[in-house]
């Protein structure tokens, strides 16, 4: 008999834990909702002339990157490229530059 309780109670902290650390999973539609998809199998969206380069995993994080560090307020031609989970680049599209960076910047979470 105590083992069965053991046993049951052991399942519940594991399906309680499992539960938590469950990713929401949002559509590629949902990161920006105003903005066009370019590329559905790449994760490629734009938005306000900005291209959003997010890939097809953790698209939830994506957004929240793109809200927290206001990517979608750029003024100009960007090409933001979140598909890599510890950098962020943002390139200036070429013939609009007017002399700055072509290479972008780059910026990298530890």
């Amino acid at each position: 008999m105590i083992t069965i309780i053991v046993l049951l109670l052991a399942g519940t902290i594991i399906i309680l834990r499992l539960s938590r650390h469950r990713e929401k999973c949002i559509l590629l539609e949902e990161v920006i909702p105003d903005a066009s998809i370019i590329d559905q199998e790449e994760g490629i969206i734009e938005y306000n002339g900005i291209r959003f380069i997010l890939g097809v995993n953790n698209l939830e994080l994506r957004k929240r990157l793109i809200d927290s560090l206001e990517l979608f307020n750029l003024s100009g031609s960007f090409t933001v490229d979140l598909k890599f989970d510890n950098q962020i680049i943002i390139r200036k599209e070429s013939g609009l530059n007017n002399g700055s960076d072509e290479n972008g910047t780059s910026l990298r979470r530890n």
